[in-house]
């Protein structure tokens, strides 16, 4: 369209028209201010969405598991026989173990004795070994002449169907083949390689590992290819001959420890929640328009922006929600009848009423005593699983358990409403559009684009109102002009 900017008037029509539209451009920002609210209030769903995330996936999980795998410890007594775990599965009575024999590994060494200063970088031409292969354990080697000694070796070691460790020692140069699985295994080889280094297997190498286990009570004599043990909840890796007597006890540090870790990070999120909820709102401070910002610092606008983030989230039913079950959660009983218990027995407690259910622990002596006195009671309390009760409150789940529910539940509500991730803690991660607030922004851009187009056409409106405002101003002038010369 073809606009005339004051020509003949002198007027600066483009300021005109400026100033003309600034009321009408008022409702699309306003509309543009909502949206950048909504989307503020987007990212902060997803904020709690991924801390929710990483404490049901990352923390808790790790500390359920730590809870149920490693809540006991192996105690050993006489000789040092091996490494011991035990896992929560040991019953803790005595185990006495006997090794009388560990397994090693089949072994063959030979030297080097002919007239080649032979080095770790000789080739096989060099050394005169016209047979380029070799055959260990039944697999078949090739190399090449070029090859040098380890080089030839290492292809040996890698080769998994041969099942051995090939190395060469430089000072004695002297080869040694170990099969890398323990036990009387055989180890074969040929080669010319083998001949020129005198290659021949150490009789006394190869043998299975042979203990008793509660010899005194009848218990069996085992014989073993493997030097690892697992009996009675108990993993052992021998490694000398000797008698140990193994018991297990709760691992009382590793699980106060484990406790305390839950306890931090369950205060942690739940605090984020409370002081989410509680935010100050300032409704007078509202997403800044373009215009507004090019009149101030950035220091203004970052100011300006906290205040219109402030409060988006406060009372939100979403998160209030979660807050409540979460407490609710930790406070619940466990167990039925008698054998009911709860944290409190185990000196944890709520803060005040103004900490928002905030976990202490109060009397880590009555913690330390409860796990000496009843391992399993304190276990189940924080992990025992029932599928088919998912309450915030449920007896027959335990804290943990019921947390991951309630959080199963907040997650889903969160990804309904603003498209979050139920499994990713990644900040960055995207939105899903299939939700309540994507829905919104959908119905917001496009209002946006209406008004968009509507100010167009007004512009013009008034760019053609103005245009023919100067044609006619112009026409008139010119007319004058024409009378004035007519009547000189």
């Amino acid at each position: 369209m073809l606009r005339i900017s004051g020509f003949s008037t002198g007027l600066d029509i483009d300021s005109l028209v400026v100033d003309l539209m600034k009321a009408h451009r008022i409702p699309v920002d306003r509309v543009k201010q909502e949206k950048q609210q909504v989307e503020w209030q987007r990212e902060q769903y997803r904020e709690f969405s991924t801390k929710l995330v990483s404490l049901r996936n990352e923390k808790m999980f790790n500390q359920i598991n730590t809870l149920t795998s490693l809540a006991k410890k192996a105690v050993v007594t006489g000789d040092q026989v091996g490494t011991v775990t035990a896992t929560n599965q040991a019953t803790g009575n005595p185990v006495v173990l006997q090794v009388d024999q560990v397994a090693t590994a089949k072994k063959a060494f030979g030297q080097y004795t002919g007239g080649v200063d032979v080095k770790s970088t000789t080739t096989m031409s060099e050394l005169g070994i016209a047979d380029n292969s070799v055959t260990v354990n039944g697999t078949v080697i090739n190399f090449t002449g070029t090859d040098d000694v380890a080089t030839v070796l290492k292809k040996i070691s890698s080769e998994a169907g041969a099942g051995v460790k090939a190395t060469f020692d430089t000072a004695s140069k002297s080869i040694t083949v170990t099969n890398k699985e323990t036990g009387a295994l055989a180890l074969n080889f040929s080669g010319d390689l083998f001949s020129t280094f005198n290659v021949a297997v150490d009789a006394a190498s190869g043998v299975d590992a042979q203990y008793w286990i509660n010899k005194d009570l009848g218990g069996p004599m085992v014989t073993s290819n493997s030097n690892k043990v697992d009996y009675d909840g108990y993993t052992i890796n021998v490694n000398a001959t000797g008698t140990a007597t193994i018991t297990a006890t709760a691992d009382t540090d590793k699980i106060v420890d484990t406790l305390k870790s839950f306890i931090s990070d369950y205060n942690e999120v739940l605090t984020s929640l409370n002081s989410k909820l509680k935010e100050e709102r300032h409704r007078k401070f509202l997403p800044l328009t373009e215009d507004q910002k090019k009149e101030m610092t950035e220091t203004d606008i970052k100011l300006w922006e906290e205040k219109a983030k402030s409060g988006l989230l406060r009372n939100d039913i979403i998160l209030s929600k979660a807050a409540t079950d979460m407490r609710s959660a930790t406070t619940a009983l466990f167990g039925t009848g008698a054998d009911q218990i709860d944290i409190t027995s185990l000196g944890i407690e709520t803060g005040q009423w103004f900490e928002g259910g905030k976990l202490i622990l109060k009397d880590e002596n009555k913690l330390r005593q409860a796990i000496e006195d009843d391992l399993d009671a304190v276990v189940n309390l924080f992990t025992a699983r029932d599928t088919s009760d998912t309450s915030a409150t449920s007896q027959t789940n335990g804290l943990m358990r019921r947390l991951t529910n309630v959080m199963d539940v907040a997650l889903n509500d969160l990804a309904n409403k603003a498209g979050t991730s139920m499994v990713s803690s990644d900040i960055s991660f995207s939105f899903n559009a299939d939700s309540q607030i994507g829905d919104m922004l959908r119905r917001l851009d496009q209002r946006i684009d209406n008004g968009l187009d509507k100010l167009v056409r007004l512009e013009n409106q008034y760019y053609k109102q103005f245009t023919a405002m100067e044609t006619a101003i112009n026409r008139f002038n010119s007319q004058s002009a024409s009378f004035a010369q007519m009547f000189q």
